[in-house]
């Protein structure tokens, strides 16, 4: 399964400029430099680089797309550089972003963390692929300037960028389907990953995300379903264990196909909660669709087939 879309080709890019009108980066052991033909040239110190991000804007073969980095200087604002395929020359756009990755941090789950898509709502179709819960720590109380690829050394206020999407992208994401929180709920994006969930009936509010990594990470899976009840109507908020009976537990169903990796849609009828999702999702295996009912009372799941 898929996070989102793969990076374009060289040949793929949106608004691509003719060669010699692309930005160059010159390499050297600090850092780079990059040099647009007709502005001033911006030096890219990669030790204040804590963040990078792949990203998209747009859909189709319309969509722009390219590579992100977040400076910290330890003072003022924080200041994002966004690089798009087709402006910067490739090799030179592969090569920074490889240099950057060899210096942060890759290890699980931070490599996990770093590989997930993320899309906000919106007209304007942004994406990101990379660590969305670091981005929130490092934008709490603070504010950030956007340097683009044409005119790195002149830094604007990103108006065209989701900011709130990216300082609280779980929670932002929850808002857009049932509407403002009464509670201080936060999602934490270090902690929950898409995809996300939510819906509501009377006081029974269910909001559904994935935690990063699974039991099943032998068969390729790297996310687990994580299920948050409210009951009285989103002023707090409990997550829900995945415990079966005992004889469900020993079943086939329950040793291989539980608990799910994500669910693809929540029922609310009669004060009854189930889930819905599709397992295995690997697509050369038949796989089975499955739901999943709460009981209350017991606090456990029972599951089947559908």
């Amino acid at each position: 399964m898929t996070d989102g879309p793969e990076p374009p080709r060289a040949n793929e890019a949106a608004g691509a400029l003719p060669a010699d009108e692309q930005v160059v980066v010159v390499f050297d052991e600090y850092g780079a430099t990059l040099r647009p033909p007709h502005a001033t040239p911006f030096r890219l110190h990669l030790e204040q680089i804590v963040l990078r991000l792949l990203w998209s804007e747009g859909e189709g073969d319309a969509a722009r797309r390219g590579h992100a980095y977040l400076l910290d200087r330890g003072s003022g604002p924080l200041e994002l550089v966004l690089l798009q395929h087709g402006l910067v020359r490739h090799t030179d756009l592969m090569e920074l972003l490889a240099r950057v990755d060899a210096r942060l941090p890759q290890g699980s789950p931070g490599k996990l963390r770093a590989s997930t898509w993320w899309s906000a709502p919106g007209p304007l179709r942004w994406s990101f692929s990379g660590d969305a819960g670091a981005l929130a720590d490092h934008l709490r109380d603070r504010s950030l300037v956007l340097r683009r690829e044409l005119e790195p050394a002149e830094p604007r206020w990103p108006d065209q960028l989701p900011l709130d999407f990216l300082a609280d992208p779980v929670g932002t994401l929850v808002r857009t389907l049932i509407g403002d929180l009464h509670g201080s709920t936060t999602w934490d994006a270090n902690a929950l990953r898409p995809r996300v969930l939510a819906t509501r009936a009377g006081d029974l509010v269910v909001v559904c995300a994935c935690r990063y990594g699974s039991i099943h990470a032998d068969a390729g899976q790297d996310r687990t379903a994580a299920v948050f009840v409210s009951r009285d109507g989103d002023r707090s908020f409990v997550e829900l264990p995945w415990r079966l009976s005992p004889a469900q537990a020993a079943s086939s169903a329950g040793r291989f196909s539980w608990p799910p990796e994500q669910i693809d849609r929540i029922v609310l009828a009669d004060d009854q909660l189930v889930i819905e999702w599709d397992d295995p999702w690997i697509d050369w295996e038949p796989g089975d669709e499955w739901l999943a009912r709460w009981d209350d009372a017991a606090g456990l799941w029972t599951m089947r087939t559908r």
